[in-house]
């Protein structure tokens, strides 16, 4: 995603472990939980404008899931469009949050285990990729 927002869109975001969207009309204060793939957001509910609005997803929603999986506190589950995969790595690591399966792999892999590598946004090989592999990737907004 560019730094730039795109007017009457809606971006997928992870907030406290969970998929949300906040709406796009300016003044708007709310937001809706998602379900995975979903790709209309309506604000609805209390205080709900009524507008519809395409939702956008990151380009690998699972990968980011499943490293924020790995912190043990749920509030610390978030994510915002602009954060790489590299980024919430790095965080978990330097949280201690990396899971005993991940620090064992990579122990195994040698001096400079690759975690997770990256094209696009999209986790593209590494430990972490190959976990995801193994337990059968979902495409989200396909």
């Amino acid at each position: 995603m560019s730094d730039l927002a795109l007017a009457g869109v809606a971006y997928a975001e992870a907030n406290w472990g969970r998929w949300v969207a906040r709406c796009p009309r300016p003044l708007c204060t709310n937001a809706l939980a998602l379900d995975p793939g979903q790709n209309l957001f309506v604000c609805t509910g209390l205080g709900g404008c009524g507008i519809d609005a395409p939702v956008i997803w990151p380009a690998d929603p699972q990968a980011i899931e499943a490293i924020l999986e790995m912190r043990p506190v749920g509030r610390t589950r978030n994510w915002l469009p602009g954060e790489t995969l590299e980024d919430l790595l790095a965080e978990n690591a330097a949280h201690g949050c990396l899971t005993p399966e991940i620090l064992a792999l990579a122990g195994l892999a040698g001096e400079r285990p690759v975690l997770l590598a990256t094209l696009d946004g999209r986790a593209v090989g590494g430990i972490l990729h190959q976990q995801l592999v193994a337990a059968g990737r979902r495409e989200i907004g396909a």
